[in-house]
Protein backbone atom coordinates (compact mmCIF):
# COMPACT_ATOMS: atom_id res chain seq x y z
CA UNK A 1 0.00 0.00 0.00
CA UNK A 2 1.16 3.53 -0.73
CA UNK A 3 2.45 5.77 2.05
CA UNK A 4 0.67 8.36 4.19
CA UNK A 5 3.98 9.82 5.44
CA UNK A 6 7.34 10.30 3.75
CA UNK A 7 10.06 10.21 6.39
CA UNK A 8 13.46 11.40 5.21
CA UNK A 9 15.00 10.03 8.38
CA UNK A 10 15.90 6.37 8.94
CA UNK A 11 13.52 4.04 10.75
CA UNK A 12 16.44 3.27 13.09
CA UNK A 13 16.06 6.75 14.64
CA UNK A 14 12.66 5.72 16.03
CA UNK A 15 13.75 2.21 17.04
CA UNK A 16 16.79 3.65 18.83
CA UNK A 17 14.58 5.50 21.33
CA UNK A 18 12.03 2.71 21.66
CA UNK A 19 9.18 4.25 19.67
CA UNK A 20 7.08 1.92 17.54
CA UNK A 21 5.45 3.21 14.38
CA UNK A 22 1.64 2.78 14.63
CA UNK A 23 0.42 -0.09 12.47
CA UNK A 24 -2.24 2.08 10.82
CA UNK A 25 0.23 4.79 9.79
CA UNK A 26 1.85 3.89 6.48
CA UNK A 27 5.35 5.41 6.37
CA UNK A 28 7.91 5.38 3.58
CA UNK A 29 11.40 5.74 5.05
CA UNK A 30 13.99 7.09 2.63
CA UNK A 31 17.43 8.62 3.00
CA UNK A 32 16.83 11.13 0.20
CA UNK A 33 13.89 12.47 -1.83
CA UNK A 34 15.13 10.64 -4.93
CA UNK A 35 14.55 7.29 -3.22
CA UNK A 36 10.83 7.88 -2.68
CA UNK A 37 8.70 5.85 -5.11
CA UNK A 38 6.37 7.83 -7.38
CA UNK A 39 3.35 5.99 -5.98
CA UNK A 40 4.16 7.25 -2.47
CA UNK A 41 4.61 10.81 -3.70
CA UNK A 42 1.06 10.71 -5.04
CA UNK A 43 -0.54 9.55 -1.78
CA UNK A 44 1.57 11.02 1.05
CA UNK A 45 0.07 13.84 3.12
CA UNK A 46 3.02 14.51 5.44
CA UNK A 47 6.79 14.80 5.04
CA UNK A 48 9.12 14.40 8.02
CA UNK A 49 12.72 15.55 7.62
CA UNK A 50 15.73 16.89 9.50
CA UNK A 51 16.24 20.65 9.40
CA UNK A 52 19.83 20.18 8.22
CA UNK A 53 20.42 18.81 4.73
CA UNK A 54 20.09 19.58 1.04
CA UNK A 55 17.35 21.98 0.00
CA UNK A 56 14.12 20.33 -1.14
CA UNK A 57 13.31 21.12 -4.73
CA UNK A 58 9.97 22.80 -5.39
CA UNK A 59 9.29 20.45 -8.29
CA UNK A 60 9.69 17.46 -5.96
CA UNK A 61 7.37 18.96 -3.34
CA UNK A 62 4.79 19.75 -6.03
CA UNK A 63 4.70 16.04 -6.84
CA UNK A 64 3.47 15.44 -3.27
CA UNK A 65 0.07 16.71 -4.38
CA UNK A 66 -1.82 15.80 -1.20
CA UNK A 67 0.72 17.35 1.18
CA UNK A 68 -0.71 18.84 4.39
CA UNK A 69 2.25 18.86 6.80
CA UNK A 70 6.00 19.49 6.60
CA UNK A 71 7.42 18.37 9.95
CA UNK A 72 11.02 19.40 10.61
CA UNK A 73 13.14 17.91 13.37
CA UNK A 74 15.46 20.76 14.27
CA UNK A 75 15.45 24.55 14.07
CA UNK A 76 14.86 26.38 10.83
CA UNK A 77 13.07 25.70 7.55
CA UNK A 78 15.89 26.57 5.16
CA UNK A 79 15.56 23.22 3.39
CA UNK A 80 12.21 24.40 2.04
CA UNK A 81 12.55 28.18 1.88
CA UNK A 82 9.78 29.50 -0.35
CA UNK A 83 9.22 26.19 -2.13
CA UNK A 84 5.81 25.83 -0.43
CA UNK A 85 4.85 29.51 -0.32
CA UNK A 86 2.32 28.95 -3.10
CA UNK A 87 0.56 26.23 -1.08
CA UNK A 88 -1.19 27.82 1.93
CA UNK A 89 -2.82 24.51 2.83
CA UNK A 90 0.55 23.06 3.91
CA UNK A 91 1.40 23.45 7.61
CA UNK A 92 5.10 23.75 8.52
CA UNK A 93 6.22 22.72 12.03
CA UNK A 94 9.44 22.31 14.01
CA UNK A 95 10.45 20.18 16.97
CA UNK A 96 13.84 19.95 18.73
CA UNK A 97 16.51 18.05 16.85
CA UNK A 98 17.42 15.79 19.77
CA UNK A 99 16.74 12.13 19.01
CA UNK A 100 14.83 11.35 22.18
CA UNK A 101 11.64 9.42 22.81
CA UNK A 102 9.47 12.52 23.35
CA UNK A 103 10.46 14.03 20.00
CA UNK A 104 9.93 10.77 18.13
CA UNK A 105 6.51 10.29 19.73
CA UNK A 106 5.51 13.86 18.89
CA UNK A 107 6.48 13.50 15.23
CA UNK A 108 4.32 10.40 14.83
CA UNK A 109 1.47 11.92 16.85
CA UNK A 110 1.45 15.14 14.80
CA UNK A 111 1.44 13.31 11.48
CA UNK A 112 -1.13 10.76 12.62
CA UNK A 113 -3.50 13.37 14.08
CA UNK A 114 -3.40 15.55 11.00
CA UNK A 115 -4.07 12.65 8.67
CA UNK A 116 -7.12 11.64 10.71
CA UNK A 117 -8.70 15.11 10.58
CA UNK A 118 -10.90 15.99 7.60
CA UNK A 119 -9.54 18.96 5.65
CA UNK A 120 -11.55 21.50 3.65
CA UNK A 121 -9.44 23.05 0.91
CA UNK A 122 -9.81 25.84 -1.62
CA UNK A 123 -13.01 27.27 -0.14
CA UNK A 124 -13.78 30.95 -0.55
CA UNK A 125 -15.16 32.96 2.36
CA UNK A 126 -18.61 32.58 0.83
CA UNK A 127 -18.04 28.86 0.43
CA UNK A 128 -17.03 28.54 4.09
CA UNK A 129 -20.12 30.43 5.27
CA UNK A 130 -22.40 28.36 3.04
CA UNK A 131 -20.85 25.07 4.19
CA UNK A 132 -21.17 25.97 7.87
CA UNK A 133 -24.74 27.23 7.47
CA UNK A 134 -25.73 24.03 5.68
CA UNK A 135 -24.48 22.02 8.65
CA UNK A 136 -25.97 24.38 11.29
CA UNK A 137 -22.53 25.44 12.57
CA UNK A 138 -22.08 28.99 13.91
CA UNK A 139 -18.99 30.87 12.75
CA UNK A 140 -17.07 32.90 15.32
CA UNK A 141 -14.32 35.31 14.22
CA UNK A 142 -11.48 36.36 16.51
CA UNK A 143 -10.61 40.05 16.13
CA UNK A 144 -8.00 42.07 17.98
CA UNK A 145 -10.49 44.74 19.02
CA UNK A 146 -14.14 45.66 18.69
CA UNK A 147 -15.58 42.21 19.30
CA UNK A 148 -17.60 41.01 22.26
CA UNK A 149 -15.57 39.58 25.18
CA UNK A 150 -14.86 35.93 24.47
CA UNK A 151 -16.44 34.81 27.75
CA UNK A 152 -19.78 36.35 26.68
CA UNK A 153 -20.04 34.22 23.53
CA UNK A 154 -22.13 31.05 23.46
CA UNK A 155 -19.90 28.20 22.30
CA UNK A 156 -22.08 25.39 23.65
CA UNK A 157 -23.46 24.44 20.25
CA UNK A 158 -21.70 23.41 17.03
CA UNK A 159 -19.08 26.09 16.38
CA UNK A 160 -16.29 27.02 13.98
CA UNK A 161 -13.64 29.51 15.10
CA UNK A 162 -11.68 31.60 12.60
CA UNK A 163 -8.33 32.92 13.86
CA UNK A 164 -5.86 35.02 11.85
CA UNK A 165 -2.17 35.81 12.05
CA UNK A 166 -0.81 38.14 14.73
CA UNK A 167 0.05 40.92 12.31
CA UNK A 168 -2.62 40.89 9.60
CA UNK A 169 -5.41 39.12 11.46
CA UNK A 170 -8.33 37.61 9.54
CA UNK A 171 -9.26 38.68 6.02
CA UNK A 172 -11.95 41.37 6.32
CA UNK A 173 -14.56 39.21 4.60
CA UNK A 174 -14.00 36.31 6.97
CA UNK A 175 -14.00 38.53 10.05
CA UNK A 176 -17.29 40.10 8.94
CA UNK A 177 -18.89 36.73 8.16
CA UNK A 178 -18.71 35.51 11.76
CA UNK A 179 -19.80 36.60 15.21
CA UNK A 180 -16.82 38.65 16.32
CA UNK A 181 -15.15 38.17 19.70
CA UNK A 182 -12.07 39.67 21.31
CA UNK A 183 -9.75 38.18 23.91
CA UNK A 184 -9.17 40.79 26.67
CA UNK A 185 -5.49 41.72 27.11
CA UNK A 186 -3.53 43.87 29.53
CA UNK A 187 -2.81 47.37 28.12
CA UNK A 188 0.86 46.59 27.49
CA UNK A 189 0.06 43.65 25.16
CA UNK A 190 -1.06 44.48 21.63
CA UNK A 191 -2.16 41.03 20.47
CA UNK A 192 -1.66 37.28 20.79
CA UNK A 193 -0.09 35.06 18.17
CA UNK A 194 -2.38 32.61 16.42
CA UNK A 195 -1.34 29.63 18.56
CA UNK A 196 -2.01 31.46 21.84
CA UNK A 197 -5.32 32.92 20.62
CA UNK A 198 -6.47 29.51 19.41
CA UNK A 199 -5.52 27.91 22.73
CA UNK A 200 -7.54 30.52 24.67
CA UNK A 201 -10.55 30.05 22.38
CA UNK A 202 -10.45 26.27 22.63
CA UNK A 203 -10.13 26.47 26.42
CA UNK A 204 -13.19 28.74 26.62
CA UNK A 205 -15.16 26.39 24.37
CA UNK A 206 -14.19 23.39 26.53
CA UNK A 207 -15.00 25.31 29.73
CA UNK A 208 -18.45 26.28 28.54
CA UNK A 209 -19.27 22.82 27.27
CA UNK A 210 -18.09 21.17 30.47
CA UNK A 211 -20.33 23.53 32.45
CA UNK A 212 -23.26 22.87 30.14
CA UNK A 213 -22.80 19.13 30.56
CA UNK A 214 -22.66 19.43 34.34
CA UNK A 215 -25.86 21.47 34.30
CA UNK A 216 -27.64 18.79 32.29
CA UNK A 217 -26.48 16.08 34.68
CA UNK A 218 -27.70 18.14 37.67
CA UNK A 219 -31.15 18.54 36.15
CA UNK A 220 -31.42 14.80 35.77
Amino acid sequence: MSADVLCLRPAADFAEVGVDVPADLRICFASSPDEVPAADLATARAVVLAAVGPRLDRAWLDRVTRLQLLQFTGAGVDRVGDSCAHRPEVAVANVPAANVREVAEYVLFAAGSLLRLPMLRELSVGGIATFLSRHAVRLFSAVAEGGRPICSMDFTGPAAVAVGSEGAGLPKELAAAGEQFTIPLVPTAESLNVAAATAVALYEIARQRAGSHRGTETQR
